[in-house]
């Protein structure tokens, strides 16, 4: 379970059947991760640019860095589903579903000049025991322009 940013934990030490003490203490909610296309190299790409499509690899949720270099085991993200759509000259030209964040683009039709829209269905962040935590993002689409 994921905590709320108002809920209070409580730390509570004994020895034996002594308290020897509690702390209270906020938690802070889980920071939402970022939606990104990565690069073959593994780097994102520039989506203010167009894309060579056989340079990209896989959309991918990016942890917020402070969360992911505190807790490294609990900031693992998983697409299980996403959605790409095919534009040219404003129309949408093909819909298809993909089982994961790997994005293939090389069976495709695509031409310079087409949009390319990336839709996250399902995601799921892993927490430390490999247990699947529902996820909601923020912003779950990516778009770009094929060069």
């Amino acid at each position: 379970m994921q905590p709320k940013a108002e809920e209070q934990a409580v730390l509570k030490v004994k020895q034996g059947e002594i308290m020897l003490g509690q702390v209270r203490f906020s938690c802070l909610p889980i920071p939402a991760p970022t939606l990104v296309l990565l690069k073959a190299d593994g780097q994102p790409a520039n989506l203010e640019q167009a894309l060579n499509p056989d340079e990209l690899s896989k959309a991918a949720l990016l942890a917020d860095p402070v969360f992911g270099n505190t807790l490294p085991e609990e900031a693992r993200y998983s697409i299980q589903k996403m959605e790409v759509n095919l534009f040219r000259g404003g129309r949408l030209v093909k819909t298809w579903s993909l089982p994961s964040g790997e994005l293939d683009l090389s069976q495709t039709s695509l031409q310079s000049g087409d949009g390319v829209q990336v839709k996250v269905i399902q995601a799921v962040r892993l927490n430390g025991q490999g247990e699947e935590m529902s996820l909601t993002l923020a912003n779950k689409y990516l778009s770009f322009f094929v060069l």
